[in-house]
């Protein structure tokens, strides 16, 4: 008969409890679904790049020629051409190339040791596919670092031979044996390639990861020479017995950027700190992190909320209950079917979610691997994550459930027989009483209703900050590729770029062609950056900064810089910097910030000319910047921009999908939590709502002082998370820029802000609203049946 009668309460409440149960199976989907799909490639991931000798670290080096290297390039190399830089270099002279090449090892090795390091090349080539703009990144392989690994197939043994990574095979329908066109020569893939120093294929600065339109590519050594792009390189470094990523730390990353002897280092990174090759790593734990992190908030909210409800239904039978102890049953047997209905409500909730993660594993370890070029394995089942998934939550839901059944059972059945009256002040209604003296009558038990349960005040505040936080990051998001990369090319007038010949004189401009000049690596206070030489006129190429104002003209008082050289840098507007370029410094300071995120440093165009010649030539130049198609004859390279915004839209849908995900949970959670906490508001004060209404308050009236503290206190957690979240994102985006060299440009603007309180507004009336019908459905008569008065 008890079960009965429990069972015949919990009845009363199967809205909040097919609601609770939602929440309690999103914890354990998500925990389990992060858990196991991130452990489908884990290990497979960490033997592979132990086989294949990863990098501990990689240094970038200035592409430009020092003074010394450019004197070694006249007169030793005999090389008559003006060049500026390595990349130059090995397209006039390779073996001149190599040699400053191996002078710089020695530079390094004879600075510090208990390392070894292995040269990276690399070349970039642009070219279309089923009518589509694609990038391959062809990596010469290495000897002992970073070594190459056959997925599928065989290595190229012909110079027309090609592998590439697997994901973009599949996603643009190739396979082993086809055949596609890189400048003119025809390449047949051989098989299916991975480099450990590229599990993201992130090939820029421009955050593009995108597998569909890029890709790593191995060829043979004779292969990649013959390719007429210019060459990439870097430094790949692996420890030596003994060496730790620590020691590296102090003796190394601590040391270079003072050490006069290595001028051309622009950065070292270890490669748990580098996005291309070790951002798996901090995947890996942040997935886990994250899953685990989410699982417990969400969790957490739903225990609390258990609590409550628990307590609300055992003070319902207060009565029962105390007539059961005077009739002598044991607590024990009192309490053993709330602990029962209790797990039977959970586990099958906790079940679902655990079962519900074992489905999703594989599709996040898929869309792990559309983005991370790595290995993986099957998924399975292990007991742990079933232990943290299922019997954890379980424990913690029935502790809970326990101690609040405890905590009443404590009480004598005189006591239990009695109505239960109310404190009229809490604690911390005593504290905030004082504060609400200026408040009229309705406001003010607005207020005290709120307070007066701190575990249901809890709850609310976790959930609705958690919710606004996930919207404001969602609506931050929104457009996040277009800043970093279509940005810049929305506010310039060119549409190609034609880079000049080194050996052959460049052509002249014409029409609105303007002549430029590009120096795609040079030393800004020791920071990597593309220095552009402009003309202070340039309508091809104006400055703008983030107001919209044309600030163009003001290269000719200095430095301006992008938006993300400014992050990566830690610079500011006034800051005297030292530019180092081809063995020549400029001092000179930072005038203006341009809106984009290219990583470009601005610089009028005859100053950097007469720097560049010793004053001798006035309008050097080594590119041309056009709105109309330019001839692949009369150039080195011509780039077209927008191959490269096509391929920035794939990875801008995707950012869109992800806002759109965060935002409807966010919604979804924040609506059962207010639905949960207003229908236990209204239950709570039952009988004080029905005196309002014999007193003479209307609906409304009414409405406002049992729900609109609620509304109130929600609103004011939205407009106080702005700023919180503003903050945040700011931290994030330095973070991002300065730890890992990626730039994440967050922007909340104005309308987020509206939005986010609409939604607020949105979820408040859909989680209130059947709160609204038991409210209007409360009579005095039916108050008093409920309590003796």
């Amino acid at each position: 008969m008890l079960f009965r009668n429990v069972l015949r309460t919990l009845k009363k409440q199967y809205v909040q409890l097919l609601l609770l149960g939602i929440m309690i199976t999103l914890s354990s989907f998500i925990y389990t679904t992060m858990d196991y799909g991130v452990t489908g490639i884990q290990d497979a991931t960490e033997a592979y790049f132990d086989d294949k000798n990863q990098e501990a670290f990689a240094i970038s080096m200035a592409d430009l020629l020092l003074e010394d290297e450019f004197t070694y390039v006249i007169g030793t190399c005999g090389v008559t051409q003006e060049l500026y830089t390595l990349s130059a270099l090995e397209q006039v002279n390779a073996d001149c190339f190599y040699d400053i090449i191996n002078q710089r090892k020695q530079l390094i090795l004879h600075e510090y040791s208990g390392i070894t390091i292995e040269l990276r090349e690399y070349k970039n080539v642009f070219y279309d596919l089923q009518g589509d703009s694609h990038r391959l990144r062809v990596l010469k392989d290495s000897q002992e670092i970073n070594l190459s690994y056959i997925v599928k197939g065989t290595k190229p043994t012909n110079n027309d031979d090609i592998a590439i990574s697997e994901i973009y095979a599949s996603l643009n329908n190739l396979e082993i044996g086809d055949s596609f066109t890189l400048n003119d020569t025809t390449y047949t893939i051989t098989g299916f390639v991975l480099f450990p120093d590229y599990s993201l294929a992130l090939l820029s600065n421009d955050f593009i990861f995108d597998n569909q339109t890029q890709t790593i590519a191995l060829m043979t050594d004779q292969g990649f020479e013959q390719l007429s792009e210019y060459v990439g390189f870097d430094w790949m470094g692996a420890y030596q017995a003994g060496m730790t990523d620590q020691e590296f730390t102090d003796t190394v990353i601590k040391d270079y950027p003072g050490n006069d002897n290595l001028p051309f280092i622009t950065s070292i990174v270890l490669t748990v700190n580098n996005m291309r090759s070790g951002a798996i790593y901090g995947e890996i734990e942040g997935g886990q992190v994250m899953g685990l992190g989410l699982s417990i908030l969400i969790a957490s909210i739903a225990i609390l909320i258990v609590g409550i409800m628990v307590s609300k239904v055992l003070q319902s039978q207060r009565g029962p209950i105390g007539i059961l102890k005077s009739m002598g049953y044991t607590n024990t047997q009192i309490a053993k079917p709330y602990i029962f209905f209790i797990g039977m409500l959970s586990l099958p909730a906790i079940l679902m979610g655990y079962y519900l993660g074992t489905l999703g594993a594989e599709p996040l370890r898929n869309m792990y691997l559309l983005f991370y070029l790595l290995p993986s394995e099957p998924i399975e089942l292990n007991l742990v994550t079933f232990m943290i998934a299922v019997l954890v939550p379980l424990g913690f839901i029935m502790l809970v459930g326990y101690l609040v059944i405890k905590q009443i059972l404590s009480k004598k059945p005189v006591e239990l027989l009695n109505p239960q009256i109310s404190k009229s002040a809490s604690f911390i209604t005593k504290r905030v009483s004082p504060l609400l003296k200026r408040l009229n009558i309705i406001h003010k038990i607005q207020s005290i209703l709120l307070f007066r349960n701190f575990v249901k005040l809890l709850v609310f505040v976790m959930g609705m900050f958690y919710a606004a936080f996930l919207i404001y990051l969602s609506l931050s998001m929104i457009g996040i590729f277009d800043r970093s990369i279509n940005t810049y090319y929305d506010n310039t007038h060119h549409n190609y770029i034609g880079y000049c010949d080194y050996v052959t004189p460049c052509l002249e401009a014409e029409g609105t062609q303007e002549e430029v000049i590009e120096l795609p690596s040079v030393l800004v206070d020791q920071e990597d950056a593309y220095l552009v030489g402009l003309s202070p006129e340039s309508s091809l190429h104006p400055l703008l900064n983030k107001k919209g104002e044309t600030i163009t003209s003001d290269i000719e008082d200095g430095l301006v810089i992008s938006e993300s050289l400014r992050l990566l840098g830690g610079f500011k507007v006034g800051d005297e910097i030292d530019v180092e370029i081809a063995g020549e410094t400029l001092s000179t300071t930072i005038i203006n910030v341009s809106y984009e995120y290219t990583g470009k440093a601005y610089i009028d165009k005859t100053t950097l000319s007469n720097l560049l010649t010793d004053n001798t030539d006035t309008d050097f130049y080594n590119a041309i910047y056009s709105e109309e198609e330019l001839h692949d004859n009369d150039f080195l390279i011509v780039v077209s921009n927008q191959d490269v915004v096509d391929q920035s839209q794939s990875m801008s849908n995707m950012m869109n999908m992800i806002t759109y995900i965060l935002t409807g949970v966010s919604f979804i959670l924040g609506a059962i939590i207010v639905y949960i906490l207003t229908v236990m508001t209204i239950e709570d004060n039952f009988y004080n709502i029905s005196l309002f209404k014999v007193i003479g308050y209307n609906k409304q009236e009414i409405n406002k002082m049992i729900l609109g503290g609620y509304f109130i206190y929600g609103f004011g957690i939205f407009v106080v998370t702005i700023p919180i979240a503003i903050l945040a994102f700011s931290l994030m985006e330095r973070l991002m820029a300065q730890v890992y060299s990626v730039i994440m440009p967050f922007d909340v603007q104005l309308w987020h802000i509206f939005v986010g309180v609409g939604l607020y507004v949105i979820i408040f009336y859909i989680g209130a609203i059947v709160a609204k019908r038991h409210l209007d459905k409360i009579s005095l008569q039916e108050a008093m049946k409920m309590y003796q008065v």
